[in-house]
């Protein structure tokens, strides 16, 4: 009969999660364009639940691939709060941005390597990759915004959190142009440089002229048909022009 009431309370304190009325959100922050809502702010005491509730989402998930894209979208979640904790100058808000962070650099993390052990059983993961670098490009956007708006001592925090993320961004993109042999990011043709311009063409000398193309002074044309009648000029003679036909 306890245990029984024990799942009962359980049962109501997750309908009272999905439930929670509009004081549980945080105030005065709305989440950028792209970011899911924050249901509960990191400072309610049914936050924890929150959580409760999403380690049960992953260890349920046993596919590698679906366990990644379940982090995905729980790192969003704690970009959302960051956002809504920015500017937070109490001692709660404080260590509550600073877990949600933490959180997200740990979900971001996981869905990484969980991604790379889908690729290891033969997936094609260019898109679950994808989705991971949009994500981390929304983490870079969302941490310099709010590295702008906290307090002085938790700006350097914030600021080495963001290198890391940029980090992981280039890896990220790497990843990606490996898998559709793009090869290195420094060996991208598309950043200007044209494989022909320059190269052994160029260092060869200029190509000839086409037919037709004047020539400079100082540097006149041969006869096309020398010959005893019609000797090829020495170089540096003047060229006679041609005796209009009687």
């Amino acid at each position: 009969m306890m245990l029984s009431r024990r799942w009962v309370a359980l049962l109501c304190l997750l309908v009272l999660i999905c439930t929670v009325p509009a004081w549980a959100a945080t105030a005065g922050n709305t989440p950028d364009k792209g970011l899911p809502e924050v249901g509960v702010s990191p400072r309610s005491p049914l936050y924890v639940f929150v959580r409760l509730m999403e380690r049960l989402e992953l260890a349920l998930a046993r596919d590698p691939e679906a366990k990644a894209r379940l982090m995905l979208r729980q790192a969003e979640k704690r970009l959302a709060e960051i956002t809504a904790l920015a500017g937070a100058e109490d001692a709660q808000g404080a260590a509550a941005l600073e877990r949600a962070m933490a959180l997200f650099n740990e979900l971001s993390g996981a869905a990484r390597a969980r991604a790379e052990q889908a690729g290891q059983r033969g997936r094609d993961i260019e898109e679950l990759l994808a989705h991971l670098e949009t994500v981390q490009s929304k983490s870079i956007t969302v941490l310099t915004r709010v590295s702008e708006q906290v307090p002085e001592q938790a700006r350097e925090t914030i600021l080495s959190v963001l290198e890391g993320q940029k980090q992981r961004m280039i890896e990220i993109r790497q990843r990606i142009r490996d898998i559709r042999g793009k090869g290195r990011l420094d060996d991208d043709p598309t950043d200007g440089k044209d494989a022909t311009v320059g190269g052994s063409q160029g260092k060869q000398g200029s190509a000839p002229a086409a037919p037709g193309t004047p020539r400079t002074p100082g540097n006149p044309a041969a006869p096309s048909n020398p010959g005893p009648g019609n000797p090829a000029p020495s170089p540096g003679a003047p060229v006679t022009p041609p005796r209009p036909g009687r």
